[in-house]
């Protein structure tokens, strides 16, 4: 991916968090409020909150929503999902207080300052397979489908992860070998409607086998969340990039929604989960499960889940 092509993709809808810079959805804003916690220094460490698990260990960060994914697009859809907006409302919102930024200024969008390789660290909404970028670091290839639409396919073999989605293979998204597998999960709306079966790819013991999720009849019962941290291959320092998106969106909005307020920095229950489960880990990757119930939302559910569909807290190196 040449710094053109990242630059486009950053300034399609991005926030970019720095000492003095925030580039928010498709406006561009630039923030010049000062550090409120200690001036000069732009260390989230010492926050005592639980924030530098999603930002990172300081502000030079940029927080990226995912792209319009292919479903979307293909039933008349498009931007981003409401899960995905919602998460990035609350991550910038977040962020936001945190900061006490209040002054916006208007910046031209190939600005240098939002080049991908000039932030430190990157918090990237919306999974694994969200967009070119995550794909590429994830390693998700694109594999044309016989019905002509292109599937993210995990690629077992050059992974760095422990976990991966599966959504389909070569004949289309929900086909399990050759049989094409469908499920009742809520829309957007809230509406039970009908969509393709995904599931996990799970390594163990140097090999990955693929999970199902739990089901009630046609009924899906559990989405999983994904968090992963790695180290930030465009910039030159000690950067990271923390990916976080659920199989579906309802486990995405679930670990959000609990975000705000945090104006008295006080650490959200999942977030101390995070930072417990994850002590010592310098790269991780964290699988959570989100019970899905009647009425179209989720819950995060640490402990729940059912069969080999639970939480799984893996280190990476």
């Amino acid at each position: 991916m040449d710094p053109t092509t990242r630059r486009d993709f950053l300034v399609a809808t991005a926030a970019i968090i720095t000492a003095d810079l925030v580039l928010e959805t498709s406006k561009i804003l630039l923030f010049n409020a000062p550090w409120n916690h200690k001036p000069g220094k732009n260390d989230l460490s010492t926050i005592k909150n639980g924030i530098n698990l999603l930002f990172g260990d300081d502000l030079n960060s940029g927080i990226l929503p995912g792209n319009t994914n292919i479903l979307r697009i293909r039933s008349g859809q498009f931007g981003m999902s409401k899960y995905v907006s919602f998460a990035y409302k609350q991550a910038c919102e977040t962020l936001r207080r945190v900061t006490g930024r209040k002054e916006i200024e208007s910046c031209d969008s190939y600005d240098s300052r939002l080049d991908i390789e000039n932030l430190k660290n990157l918090l990237i909404i919306g999974g694994p397979v969200a967009n070119d970028f995550t794909r590429e670091i994830c390693k998700y290839n694109l594999k044309r489908s016989d019905n002509g639409i292109d599937v993210p396919i995990f690629n077992e073999g050059q992974t760095p992860l422990a976990s991966g989605y599966y959504v389909g293979n070569e004949h289309g998204f929900g086909y399990w070998g050759n049989e094409k597998r469908v499920i009742r999960r809520p829309n957007e709306e809230g509406v039970w409607r009908e969509f393709p079966l995904y599931g996990l790819m799970i390594k163990e013991n140097g090999v990955f086998r693929r999970i199902e999720p739990p089901i009630d009849g046609d009924r899906l019962l559990y989405d999983m969340l994904s968090i992963i941290r790695v180290p930030n291959p465009y910039h030159k320092e000690d950067g990271t990039v923390t990916i976080i998106g659920g199989m579906h969106g309802y486990s995405l909005q679930a670990f959000f929604q609990e975000m705000l307020p945090i104006g008295e920095m006080n650490m959200t229950d999942n977030l101390k989960r995070l930072e417990k489960e994850t002590t010592g880990m310098k790269y991780f990757q964290a699988l959570i499960p989100a019970k899905i119930h009647e009425r179209g939302y989720a819950s995060i559910d640490w402990d729940g889940g059912r069969g080999d569909w639970q939480s799984r807290i893996i280190e990476l190196h």
